[in-house]
């Protein structure tokens, strides 16, 4: 009885050493593994409505991965062959999200340039990435910024700004447009001071004459290429209070004086 215990003790470690021998040699899925089955499909990189520094582009989430998608959008770059989570630009919406096509918007592009995009969509488990998609981008107008103002006396002001970019088109045109009306449309009203030739990016200002005393005026300043105007964001200033009288009685206080003078000779 003593011999058939050890001799079935023998036989159950034997059976255990085996099935031990079995699991380590049974392949290492591990979490990559597991990951990289789990997540997100995209293909299908679209483009539309294509201008000098704008377009619209998109892809198509086939699969969610088994779990829900975080996270959608683009990586975009200037180079073709990019690393999207190291060298792109990402431009993406986060929410809770279903398979079907999608739509970003993109801005701020360069103009005449080629962007290479693709899609994406995120859970848990990271990132689905579409193949790499290009357009081409054209002319814009150009981009104005920066409207400030450098002198400002009685009836005068020099006011200007930066040419940021020639939106891909020789710049011909570039002035300042003020008016005293605060909502002003600078494409229609407004008073307007500007050099024709041939610009390059930087910055740039302009003398305004004839104006009035201790008013506020409104501004922008713009610059025009074949493809458009392009405006800066809306400035103000006012000019300097008239000295009354200066040329009779020298500066303010005499002023003061010599009519507190009259009123008590009256």
């Amino acid at each position: 009885m003593h011999v058939c215990n050890v001799f079935l003790k023998s036989l159950l470690l034997i059976g255990a050493c085996i099935i031990a021998t079995m699991i380590k040699a049974a392949p290492d899925l591990g979490p990559n593994s597991q990951q990289s089955t789990s997540l997100p499909a995209v293909s299908a990189p679209t483009f539309s409505d294509v201008s000098g520094n704008s377009a619209t582009v998109g892809g198509t989430i086939d699969s969610d991965g088994g779990e829900v998608i975080l996270e959608r959008g683009v990586f975009w770059s200037l180079e073709e062959n990019f690393d999207p989570l190291v060298d792109g630009t990402r431009v993406s919406e986060e929410g809770v999200f279903n398979t079907g096509t999608f739509t970003i918007a993109l801005t701020n592009l360069p103009p005449v340039s080629t962007i290479y995009f693709l899609a994406f969509a995120r859970n848990e488990n990271g990132f689905g990435f579409s193949p790499v998609e290009q357009f081409q981008t054209g002319s814009s107008p150009p981009i104005v910024a920066a409207p400030r103002v450098d002198f400002v006396d009685f009836t005068s002001a020099v006011a200007g700004g930066t040419l940021v970019d020639n939106g891909g088109s020789a710049v011909f045109e570039k002035g300042v447009i003020y008016s005293t009306d605060p909502d002003f449309d600078p494409a229609k009203e407004g008073v307007r001071i500007f050099d024709d030739g041939d610009f390059d990016v930087g910055d740039f200002g302009f003398a305004i004459t004839g104006l009035e005393p201790f008013s506020t005026y409104y501004f922008v300043v713009y610059a025009v290429n074949s493809q458009g105007t392009g405006f800066s964001s809306r400035e103000s200033f006012v000019t300097i209070e008239d000295p009354v009288f200066q040329d009779r009685f020298g500066d303010t206080q005499s002023r003061i004086e010599s009519k507190s003078f009259r009123q008590k000779a009256d």
